[in-house]
């Protein structure tokens, strides 16, 4: 783990030594032997799952047809019966985009374990009808 000092040295108010210091005013300090004491870091933001519990995730999906004759509602249909295992459908949205082409919108829930939203998008991929599949938002609950 790499620390990065925003400000110059204060004498004596560091929580923690900084031996080997570059001379400019982001200085990296050298990695230290062993733990010394835990140093609380509030501003760090882990990703992905971190210990047992395993929280819910709400995922929007843009489903574009193959063209403008496609029944959407027909696409809606075979949605619904690909979901994998885990996954539960919020709705579901006909949004115009242009010239007579329109998307199916799909908002599901999820589990936020590895491998379920990418297995979610092959699946919404192998739809008869649908040409791509987009991930156009996503965000815990």
């Amino acid at each position: 783990m790499l620390f990065v000092r925003a400000h110059g040295a204060r004498e004596g108010r560091d929580p923690i030594p900084l031996p080997e210091l570059r001379g400019d005013d982001h200085r990296a300090m050298r990695a230290l032997p062993g733990p010394e004491r835990a140093l609380p870091v509030p501003e760090v933001q882990l990703r992905g799952t971190v210990g047992g519990a395993v929280g819910q995730v709400a995922v929007l999906f843009r489903l574009m047809p193959q063209g403008v004759e496609t029944d959407l509602n027909e696409v809606a249909k075979a949605v619904r019966t690909t979901l994998p295992g885990g996954v539960t459908i919020r709705g579901m949205q006909v949004k115009d985009i242009a010239f007579g082409l329109k998307s199916l919108l799909v908002s599901v829930v999820m589990d936020d374990a590895g491998g379920v939203l990418e297995s979610t998008e092959r699946a919404f991929a192998k739809v008869p009808h649908v040409e791509s599949v987009e991930v156009m938002e996503e965000g815990l609950l």
